[in-house]
């Protein structure tokens, strides 16, 4: 048990199925680090955006290690260029960002603060051709991405955390990037021009590619990859299947050439296609928990899967049980997951989504705690 000291190599013990204590997270780390700043920092939440690696990853590590999570993630940035421009500023009346170019200081807005409209409901580009949409979709190489500075932040988060966290990054099922269209017309497309979303998962898995290869050069160990708008709840199975599914497999494969791990985070209504979903060939499986009216049971879905070789990520609700039960009853749910997971073995513990601004960093611990000590020192059934 000496070799599973750490985040990093208990996720990596869940995937080849090695006897090890359990892995334990949260879906998306970041935004309680940001949401809950004032609890763990005395510098801003926008430090994230600003990445600076000097001034943000000591707190990503005490945060990380005050919450007990076993992974963390990066974002590439904008140009080393670009971001040379930019001051972040925390003054008495709000948070801005300047360009020192322009002199334009632009105001940032916390959760916590409400947005202007404007600044909301983001303006859908005017009506394009197909083939203007296609061009809108950027294919930049891995090299120059690298040469350029989009991932210099993610490098140094990787040499600082990499050894002892799993380190990924975000990607997204192609589908759920068409929706840069607008909700409305994203699905006239699909039930009235689905040869334009097929070009549209073409041109998003080559794009995609390139950033994935510059993951792999920077050490990154795996994607986070996002399935939104792909529930019962909003398209069919057929659909599903016919749209969404091949060009996800595609990006699912070029990840895995470019050595990276893939977490497939399905979020929506999986009840009729968790055996489409685990078809991508993502490596592990996080459903999430239901929060928009309809059950998931992961042990159900689980029932769908006929691949032994996946994790399944499970999958705590965030809101009825991480923020709202008392102790006990969030002990139950937890012991009642790490159970089913060493009953099935290759299980990590996880949130279905990201925990609520009202989750206490402390509150996240005690049941990434509770989930470890349920999980016992092995993560496996004798």
């Amino acid at each position: 048990m000496s070799n599973f000291t750490n985040g990093l190599s208990r996720f990596l013990a869940a995937l080849e199925n090695k006897p090890a204590p359990l892995a334990a997270g949260v879906a998306y780390p970041e935004i309680p680090f940001r949401d809950r700043a004032w609890e763990h920092t005395d510098l801003p939440w926008w430090i994230m955006d600003e990445a600076d690696p000097e001034k943000c990853l000591p707190v990503v590590r005490a945060y990380l290690k005050r919450a007990g999570c076993d992974w963390w993630n990066v974002l590439w940035t904008s140009g080393r260029k670009e971001r040379a421009q930019l001051q972040y500023l925390h003054e008495a009346n709000g948070d801005f960002v300047l360009d020192k170019r322009t002199g334009v200081k632009r105001e940032l807005f916390p959760p916590w603060k409400p947005r202007p409209v404007e600044a909301r409901n983001a303006a859908v580009p005017a009506a394009l051709s197909d083939e203007a949409w296609l061009e809108r979709i950027a294919i930049t190489p891995a090299g120059k991405q690298i040469a350029d500075g989009w991932w210099d932040f993610a490098k140094a988060t990787v040499e600082t955390l990499g050894r002892e966290y799993f380190v990924y990054s975000y990607a997204s099922v192609p589908f759920s990037l068409s929706f840069g269209k607008g909700f409305e017309q994203t699905m006239m497309d699909l039930a009235t021009n689905p040869s334009f979303l097929h070009r549209m998962g073409e041109r998003q898995v080559a794009s995609q590619k390139e950033y994935f290869r510059a993951m792999g050069k920077v050490g990154v160990r795996g994607i986070w990859l996002q399935d939104f708008y792909d529930g019962q709840d909003l398209i069919s199975r057929d659909q599903y299947q016919q749209v969404v599914l091949p060009h996800g497999q595609d990006l699912v494969a070029e990840a895995h050439r470019a050595g990276l791990i893939v977490v497939h985070h399905f979020m929506g209504n999986a009840n009729d296609r968790a055996d489409l979903v685990a078809k991508m060939g993502a490596d592990a499986l996080l459903f999430e928990e239901g929060r928009r009216g309809y059950q998931v049971n992961i042990a159900a879905l689980a029932k769908q899967i006929a691949r032994d070789d996946v994790v399944m990520m499970g999958n705590l609700a965030t809101e009825s049980a991480l923020e709202s039960a008392d102790d006990r009853a969030l002990i139950q749910e937890i012991e009642r997951l790490a159970q089913w997971g060493q009953r099935r073995g290759r299980f990590i513990f996880a949130t279905g989504s990201p925990p609520t601004p009202q989750t206490s960093i402390d509150r996240i611990r005690f049941a990434l705690d509770a989930a470890r000590n349920a999980g016992g020192k092995d993560n496996r059934e004798p």
